[in-house]
């Protein structure tokens, strides 16, 4: 495989699986800079509610609530009943 150039800081040995990171990489900065500005403070801790736990953000003090379809790249929930929306908030316990 011959080398290219693919963003990297040195002349890329993986071909297309580089460029698919680095285009990954991209996105999330992308989705990272939209949330950025409804953060307040940098998180110190993420919580990823799953099936049975969605009734726990009743016990967030919530900040915003964005729609994933507002987040750059971010996938769209497809599960019925899934609230689709990630919470910024405080948890006090």
């Amino acid at each position: 495989m011959a080398r290219q150039q693919c963003g990297c800081t040195n002349l890329c040995v993986h071909g297309y699986l580089c460029l698919l990171f680095m285009n990954t990489f991209q996105k999330v900065q992308e989705a990272a800079a939209f949330l950025q500005p409804f953060v307040p403070a940098q998180p110190g801790v993420g919580i990823v509610l799953g099936s049975g736990l969605g009734n726990f953000v009743q016990e967030i003090a919530v900040d915003k609530e964005i729609p994933y379809h507002q987040i750059p790249h971010f996938p769209v929930a497809t599960v019925a009943g899934h609230s689709g929306r990630l919470i910024v908030g405080r948890v006090r316990g």
